[in-house]
């Protein structure tokens, strides 16, 4: 009976003992834990060598590499045969096989004549990168190849707790001995984590973190931060309180120093709700302020690096100038539709499909005068039109007296042209006598013409005429 008891105590103890611990589980207490790599590449646990077709007196020793995510395996082999064909072809082939290896992506194999080991650079590959469980040895030149056994030591994950300061401890997270990330007690505003370095598509950028949350709200900062920037939100760069760094939250987005763009959680309309600073800033709803982030004080500079295919850049309706930074700026490759375009100098050949004269103020009756007697005694200006630097003049000749030569003057509407210009004019009518108009002495105030035929009474004469600038 003793012996039956004892014999039941050995057989359920056991099964006792594991059914308390997956109930209740374990406490665990260590100084330091390691984390090995828990997919290393594995070699393949066997292989094996056939001949396809003739065989041969040939020796040869194969390797198989395995691939996996993080790198390649140590040669496995050798997988030796002895009657391999002289010249491997296509019909005399040796035909290698090998086991699947969990988490291996491919297989390179290598070729040795001896059973040692290849390494480093050799000339030994028979097939690289192969997805499946065999290939075919069917040439006896080989590929050019580089064994380079991945060491999963150099992944090794250590996470240890570590004294910071009074009444504060962190969990420092180390790859191959070197620290990665923190995660910090911070007994006066909950948990902090320290951020040391973050990868982004191939750029590493190496900062510090802080990653709080304090009594207002909930903030992640990245840079250096004394302080939260506002209740809510993301703080990128160097900042401390409401003053420097980017910020993206219900708030807003937050940039540079002293200045924001407002992006909150309605999208670009959602205005700010923190103090805007000096800088380039968003005032409402499709509104943008170069200043202090006021309405009443949009005033300051605005540099573009550069804008992009298609872009706009839009000056407001009021008076505004823009200026170049430099003496001398050039505008290349660019079209402007309909400027307004004060006194400029241009030093090159110009291009030109119509030139329109119509800024010009428009000329009125008073501005023709002199009449000689030749365009009879009681003559008079009938119209004009256009301006100063095209434009028509109208005479009506009636009375008596009508003479050939009769002279006109025009006094410029706008004034001085400071050098005096070039002037031409034509007949505009088809009144008799036949005759030209003529200039007849130009001053940078006045313009003359006479009519070289004798004026008919009753008919009206009409010069066309342009003035250029010298």
């Amino acid at each position: 009976m003793k012996k039956l008891l004892l014999l039941f105590a050995i057989c359920y103890l056991p099964v006792a003992l594991f059914a308390q611990t997956s109930q209740t589980g374990s406490d665990y207490i260590a100084r330091r834990l390691q984390v090995p790599l828990i997919d290393a590449p594995q070699k393949v646990p066997n292989a094996s060598v056939s001949v396809s077709g003739n065989p041969g007196p040939a020796t040869y020793f194969y390797w198989i590499v395995t691939n996996g995510l993080a790198g390649a395996s140590s040669p496995a082999g050798p997988f030796q045969i002895i009657n391999a064909p002289n010249t491997l072809t296509g019909s005399n082939f040796n035909q290698i096989s090998w086991g699947n290896v969990l988490g291996a992506v491919s297989f390179d194999v290598l070729r040795t004549s001896t059973p040692g080991p290849p390494f480093g650079a050799c000339n030994c590959a028979v097939a690289t990168a192969v997805a499946g469980s065999s290939t075919n040895d069917q040439a006896n030149a080989l590929n050019a190849y580089t064994v380079n056994t991945f060491d999963p030591s150099t992944v090794l994950w250590t996470i240890t707790n570590e004294s910071v300061s009074a009444g504060v401890s962190q969990i420092a997270f180390r790859a191959n001995g070197a620290a990665r990330f923190t995660v910090s007690s911070n007994g006066a505003g909950g948990s902090v984590i320290q951020v040391t370095e973050l990868a982004f598509g191939g750029l590493t950028a190496s900062f510090p973190a802080l990653f709080q949350n304090p009594t207002t709200g909930t903030e992640i900062s990245v840079g250096k931060a004394t302080g939260p920037i506002t209740p809510t939100g993301i703080a990128f760069g160097i900042s401390t309180q409401n003053t420097d760094g980017i910020f993206l939250g219900n708030s807003g987005i937050r940039m540079g120093v002293n200045s924001f763009i407002a992006a909150g959680p309605g999208g670009i309309n959602s205005f700010a709700t923190f103090t805007p600073d000096a800088g380039f800033s968003r005032t409402g709803p499709s509104t943008w302020a170069v200043g202090n982030g006021t309405a009443g004080n949009a005033s300051g500079t605005l540099k573009l690096a550069a804008l992009n295919n298609g872009g706009s850049l839009a000056l407001p309706t009021s008076a505004d100038t823009l200026v170049g930074q430099s003496t001398t700026d050039t505008l290349a490759n660019k079209t402007i539709t309909a400027p307004v375009v004060s006194d400029p100098t241009i030093t090159g050949n110009t291009n030109l499909k119509r030139i329109k004269a119509n800024q010009g103020s428009a000329l009125v009756v008073g501005d023709v005068g002199s009449l000689s007697a030749g365009w009879g005694t009681t003559a008079s200006v009938s119209a004009v039109s256009g301006n100063d630097v095209i434009g028509q003049i109208s005479i009506l000749s009636n009375g008596t007296g009508q003479n050939i030569n009769s002279t006109l003057t025009l006094t410029f509407h706008d004034g001085t042209w400071t050098t005096a210009p070039l002037c031409i004019a034509v007949r505009g009518d088809g009144n008799a006598p036949s005759g030209a108009m003529i200039p007849n002495g130009t001053s940078a105030t006045t313009a003359g013409f006479f009519f070289n035929a004798t004026p008919v009474a009753g008919s009206i004469y009409v010069i066309d005429f342009i003035c250029l600038g010298k």
